[in-house]
């Protein structure tokens, strides 16, 4: 009888052992009412951040997604934008570019919808935005975003110079 190789099997067992975990970490937060929303979107955040941090994109996606989930459900918009963003920064290390894009379309639409144009989203996705346009050789489109993104940082009244530094520093890499 043939036998998986070692290093399937070790794959095997953590991958069902990571699906039972999340299975049982998301029936958990499901059924406890003592958990609020924002404790949920929290939780699993964290957890997909650092599975980002390691390169386990898949696992961190599926986090992320999870806390997507109880933010969508507890009219959380702010903290749906930041999941999506997790997503979108997983789908740029990963390049999954076409995922990325869609998601980059998703995250615009909930911040026009919900989020008050000064919010911090836009940073974000602005830069997202600008990177993409840039490594799919539209110039023109990748420096138009990058000055939105400039000039949101410039109308906030307290400027983040690391981010307004990361700004520049990106139009003086695209030209």
């Amino acid at each position: 009888m043939s036998e998986f190789p070692v290093f399937l099997r070790i794959g095997l067992k953590w991958g069902i052992t990571l699906t039972f975990f999340f299975a049982l970490l998301s029936f958990s937060f499901s059924q406890n009412n003592h958990l609020s929303f924002v404790d949920s979107v929290n939780t699993y955040q964290q957890m997909g951040d650092s599975l980002l941090e390691k390169g386990e994109f898949t696992q961190s996606i599926f986090c992320l997604t999870q806390a997507g989930n109880f933010a969508k459900e507890g009219k959380l918009w702010p903290e749906l934008g930041f999941s999506q963003i997790g997503i979108a920064v997983n789908y740029w290390y990963s390049r999954q570019y076409t995922k990325l894009d869609s998601i980059l379309n998703e995250i615009h639409q909930l911040a026009q919808k919900h989020l008050p144009p000064d919010h911090e989203i836009y940073a974000y996705l602005y830069n997202l935005s600008s990177q993409r346009y840039y490594f799919q050789g539209d110039l023109e489109k990748s420096l138009a975003v990058a000055h939105k993104d400039i000039n949101w940082e410039l109308r906030q009244n307290e400027v983040d110079s690391a981010n307004l530094a990361t700004s520049y520093n990106n139009i003086e890499s695209f030209t």
